[in-house]
């Protein structure tokens, strides 16, 4: 123990070699501050003896005063096959210091854990203290979990540590959470450390403003697994001020790639944070050219290649908050990855045009080469008289993979006459890829319209395009209210069919919306065909989309018109393409 007030704790004994190996001695805690002084710091643990563990650090002294808290002491190293000691907690701050620095966990032996780092001080008004690192693995050992960041109400919260490198053989440790805040930014989440597979990157934490929160990302794999990386944390739903939520991190690379970690989802009227993108796998390997056989002798094979590693999906993104949050984008997909799916709007209570709006949804995340686009998030719903929010876009997709579908656009309420959102477009299909179907319109209220649907994603040489989404049903009580009309399809690829047309949004009362347009397709393939008129109970029937006409292939069909009630009339019918 040390002095009076400020004094530093002294360190632990080692711990003595034995039989099943001894333990090291934990280290003295530092003595409590309530002036201007700051807490005293812990001792460093002792050295465990071999097989034995090492002794956990002292927890640094507390500050009452306007002193920082104490620094935590380092845990002990430990002896061969023994695990790290744990790192000593920093000390508090109850006024105006900081919260002080977690000890760092104590380096584990051949074949042990590296030790956890300690969690940072808490503080009022100071900032949170950083988690301790994670210790060091011996060879074939997990490296260390990194400590987590100090929680602050009025201040920044403390990072989380670092994750503590594996051993060879042996898997990084991950990264520590970031400490919360109440009206400050949140700490962000430690990094994941290095090893044959990477660690994983640590959580963001939890944030009371609008400030986001990072998550951190995984790291490499020395030819193993990359790691994932971290969620982004979420935006805390005070009743003041409300956070974004953080994204997240990235996956790391290696012989498969890590997922990206999901963005946090926002509070109250935070928007959702992106996705993080997914890491690469490792590329394949070519096979080796065979020997050169003597005249008229056949030559020797060559040897094999091999494939690549698939990369990790990109992350989802984060759901926009519950009253007009935007929603988060996905994160792009490693190579041979998927993009992450966008995240959702938020609904909002808005009047009109007035702050806040109405969550749009979040784009789709890009695939990777082989991999599929994300699909877009749903727009958010219109609970007051602003309009629903727009459906996000599909991601793109990588040769051979599959555009993302659009979002839904948002609906209107049920008690004002507003117009219902857009669909989102679909994403663009790689080379031999299909495009993505385009997002169904939001359905209307009162005399609003239906949204129209989204575009069909155009498709990649050789590929289909995507058909459009049909458009948002019209109300059922008011006659002037319209269906959206269905989306155009999306061009097909050289060679590839065109996408067909939405179908009309019907209505229940006035006229249906019109069928979408069939696309163009390449050279000597088919056209798309129209989509067909929505049908109206009390109005005339839409038109028909038309087919396009075809350049060395077959035109495409004309939709039907829709069918309108007495005293309604029958919509025209779509031409066919020649």
């Amino acid at each position: 123990m040390g002095g009076s007030f400020s004094g530093n704790g002294g360190d632990g004994g080692a711990g003595g070699a034995g039989g099943g190996g001894g333990v090291g001695g934990v280290g003295g805690v530092g003595v409590d501050s309530y002036f201007f002084d700051s807490g005293g710091d812990g001792g460093v643990g002792g050295t465990g003896g071999k097989g034995g563990v090492g002794g956990v650090g002292g927890a640094g002294g507390a500050a009452f005063g306007s002193g920082n808290g104490g620094v935590g002491g380092r845990g002990g190293a430990a002896g061969d096959g023994g695990a790290g000691g744990a790192g000593g907690n920093g000390g508090h701050a109850y006024l105006t210091g900081s919260g002080g620095t977690a000890g760092d966990g104590g380096t584990g032996g051949m074949g042990g854990t590296g030790g956890v780092g300690g969690v940072g001080g808490a503080a009022l008004d100071g900032t949170g203290g950083a988690g301790g690192d994670g210790g060091t693995a011996g060879e074939a050992g997990v490296g260390g979990h990194g400590g987590d960041g100090g929680a602050s109400f009025g201040a920044p919260g403390g990072d989380g540590g670092v994750g503590g490198t594996g051993g060879v053989g042996g898997t990084g440790g991950q990264g520590g959470r970031g400490g919360d805040s109440a009206f400050g930014l949140a700490g962000d989440g430690g990094t994941g450390a290095d090893g044959t597979a990477g660690g994983n990157g640590g959580v963001g934490g939890v944030s009371g403003n609008h400030n986001p929160v990072q998550a951190a990302a995984g790291i490499e794999g020395a030819g193993g697994v990359g790691g994932a990386g971290g969620n982004g944390g979420d935006g805390a739903e005070w009743p003041g001020p409300s956070g974004h939520g953080g994204n997240g991190g990235a996956g790391g690379d290696g012989a498969g790639g890590g997922t990206g970690g999901a963005g946090g989802n926002g509070g109250v009227v935070g928007n959702g944070g992106d996705g993080g993108a997914g890491g690469n796998g490792q590329t394949g390997r070519s096979g080796s050219t065979g020997t050169t056989g003597a005249d008229g002798d056949p030559g020797g094979p060559g040897g094999g290649g091999y494939n690549g590693y698939a990369g990790g999906n990109g992350g989802a993104g984060g759901d926009g908050g519950s009253i007009s949050g935007n929603g988060g984008a996905g994160g792009a997909g490693g190579t041979g990855g998927n993009g992450g799916d966008g995240g959702n709007g938020g609904s909002s209570f808005g009047i009109g045009d007035s702050d806040p709006w109405t969550g749009v949804g979040g784009v789709g995340g890009g695939g990777g080469n082989g991999g599929a686009g994300g699909v877009g998030g749903t727009g958010g719903r219109a609970l007051g008289s602003g309009d629903g929010g727009a459906g996000g876009a599909g991601g793109s997709a990588g040769d051979a993979g599959k555009g993302g579908d659009g979002g839904h656009g948002g609906d209107a309420p049920t008690q004002y006459a507003v117009d219902g959102a857009r669909g989102g477009d679909g994403g663009v299909g790689g080379i031999g890829g299909i495009g993505g179907r385009g997002g169904s319109g939001g359905a209307a209220n009162g005399t609003g319209t239906g949204g129209d649907g989204g575009s069909g994603g155009a498709a990649g040489q050789g590929g289909i395009g995507g058909n459009g989404g049909s458009g948002g049903a019209g109300s059922d009580f008011d006659p002037r209210s319209h269906g959206g009309d269905g989306g155009t399809g999306g061009n097909g690829g050289t060679g590839g069919r065109g996408g067909g047309g939405g179908d009309g949004g019907d209505s229940l009362s006035g006229p249906g919306g019109d069928g979408g347009n069939g696309a163009d397709g390449a050279d000597g393939a088919q056209f798309g065909s129209g989509g067909q008129g929505g049908a109206a109970a009390g109005g005339d029937g839409s038109n028909g989309g038309h087919g396009q006409v075809g350049v060395g292939g077959l035109g495409g069909f004309g939709a039907d018109g829709g069918s309108g009630f007495p005293p309604g009339t029958r919509g025209s019918d779509g031409e066919h393409g020649m």
